[in-house]
């Protein structure tokens, strides 16, 4: 997370990772390279998003549950002296608006882009919803297959659910 190194160290990981599934590393698990989709919730699927949406990436799907898309658009909590996006970064999304819209998802989007399914809870206090809606939208106008679910009554983690057959 960003505790660790700033963006785009994290994307650096993602991607290394699946290299190493789509090459022998992946054949010793008996691992599908050509069938190879990535899911993640919340940074996780933030990343899985950043990930799927690099060009030639061999990905063939990415499943996103309340992931951030467009940290440009985050609401910054007053009073906070380092927002987990500003960690990310390296410092404020406002000082750093070039970086903060590399590390957006929604700016990322093309039309060659593998199918998205996104969940994202409508009562969500970490990651509003509307970053999943913007998501979606920026997916569908590129002419990619986007599948959009808003869960009433959940929160990020899917916290106030008692049921999580989502999809």
């Amino acid at each position: 997370l960003s505790g660790e190194a700033v963006f785009p160290a994290q994307l650096h990981d993602v991607t290394t990772a699946i290299k190493w599934v789509q090459s022998d590393g992946g054949a010793e698990y008996e691992l599908d390279a050509e069938r190879l989709a990535l899911w993640g919730e919340s940074a996780g699927g933030h990343l899985a998003a950043l990930a799927g949406l690099q060009p030639d990436s061999g990905v063939r799907a990415v499943v996103v549950w309340y992931g951030p898309s467009d940290l440009l658009t985050l609401p910054q909590p007053d009073g906070v002296a380092l927002s987990r996006e500003a960690g990310l970064l390296g410092g404020a999304v406002t000082a750093l608006p070039d970086l903060a819209r590399a590390a957006s998802p929604v700016h990322a989007v093309h039309s060659a882009a593998p199918p998205f399914l996104l969940a994202h809870g409508l009562a969500d206090q970490a990651v509003p919803s509307s970053q999943s809606v913007a998501f979606a939208d920026a997916l569908n106008a590129a002419g990619a297959r986007v599948s959009l679910q808003l869960v009433d009554g959940a929160d990020h983690l899917w916290r106030g659910l008692s049921d999580f057959n989502i999809v």
